[in-house]
């Protein structure tokens, strides 16, 4: 996925951030990130320590909406990919980011950017 995909994706977790933050355990997703240096050490040892697994996720998502790495979310989406538990989620984000994408070809690029 390129740079325009993982703003597509930026925008649809963004408007699934409630589903997301309730449904999704993060550990693994974390450990993911923290791997493909999306976040850095103090980042992940930080998310680690929230007890809440709740709380923890919103944290993570929070971090990944600040992030400035061009492919926060593009990894976000392989880390839920991996994991069978996930795949209605991965199923209905395709399906969002298809429709943006659909939208902003229609528009000349003018809708992502």
């Amino acid at each position: 996925m390129d740079g325009m995909d993982n703003k597509a994706l930026g925008q649809v977790f963004r408007k699934k951030y409630e589903e997301i933050v309730k449904c999704v355990t993060p550990d693994s997703i974390i450990d993911v990130l923290y791997s493909k240096k999306i976040i850095s050490s103090d980042d992940s040892y930080n998310l680690c320590h929230v007890p809440d697994p709740r709380n923890r996720c919103r944290q993570m998502m929070l971090l990944l909406a600040d992030s400035s790495h061009p492919e926060a979310f593009v990894w976000l989406y392989r880390a839920l990919m991996d994991q069978e538990t996930y795949s209605w989620i991965v199923k209905d984000i395709d399906e969002k980011v298809q429709q943006l994408l659909h939208m902003d070809n229609s528009l000349n690029g003018n809708f992502l950017s």
